[in-house]
């Protein structure tokens, strides 16, 4: 009997509350509980990673490798190496893909120079299309890049880089002549007083050239190099 009067009491109650909801409702005085605030989906956290700090370089690609060890760069001049030498391939790539479109423009204005018979103006362009489609123009870009690179260093370093460049190519030349290997440090020892001619000259391949020609000469004209015994 007890439990009969429990569960009339608790239907009671739940009537009595639906009632009071549907007259709050139907007054406007109704008001619908808050919901939760919503929960973010991501909470920062200190583990959170940080943007990797850039690698140091303590080494150059290709032709550049030797430089750093026998130049004894400093690191910041090794990083700044790096950021001329990236800068050289961009020109490279940057000129050959323009290279085209370029050709294209200069045959465009020889044919108009050559309908109004302009043969000074048709010369000179004929000449630009020889200089970009040869290797010279590429060349002069390349060059000056190089002498950006080369500009790293200090001038002791950079006599000893452009000594090392000018004993390797010497020995090349020299290859069939069989030097000796006590023959070796004396070719080295002229590459690196001649540097300074190629260091000073304003066109530093074909300064390249005539010193290795010249230290080659001096040896088939002059018998044994230095130090060798006669």
């Amino acid at each position: 009997m007890v439990s009969t009067r429990i569960w009339t009491y608790g239907l009671s109650a739940l009537a009595l509350a639906a009632l009071a909801t549907w007259a709050q409702a139907a007054t406007g005085t109704y008001r619908p509980p808050t919901p939760a605030p919503a929960q973010p989906t991501h909470q920062p956290s200190t583990t959170d990673k940080k943007p990797a700090t850039p690698v140091k370089h303590t080494s150059l690609p290709g032709e550049w490798a030797g430089m750093v060890r026998e130049c004894q760069m400093t690191p910041d001049q090794v990083e700044q190496a790096w950021q001329r030498i990236d800068a050289k391939k961009k020109a490279v790539a940057d000129f050959d893909k323009q290279k085209p479109t370029k050709l294209a423009q200069l045959h465009t204005n020889l044919t108009d120079a050559k309908k109004k018979n302009d043969d000074a103006s048709a010369a000179k362009v004929q000449e630009a299309i020889k200089a970009l489609e040869g290797p010279a123009e590429k060349e002069k870009l390349e060059m000056t890049q190089d002498l950006q690179i080369l500009g790293t260093l200090k001038p002791d370093q950079r006599i000893l880089w452009e000594g090392l460049l000018l004993y390797q190519k010497a020995v090349i030349e020299l290859k069939g002549d069989n030097l000796k290997a006590e023959q070796l440090p004396a070719v080295r020892e002229i590459c690196n007083g001649l540097a300074k001619d190629v260091i000073a000259s304003p066109d530093l391949y074909k300064a390249r050239k005539d010193v290795v020609s010249k230290v080659v000469n001096a040896f088939h004209k002059e018998g044994p190099m230095p130090g060798e015994k006669k």
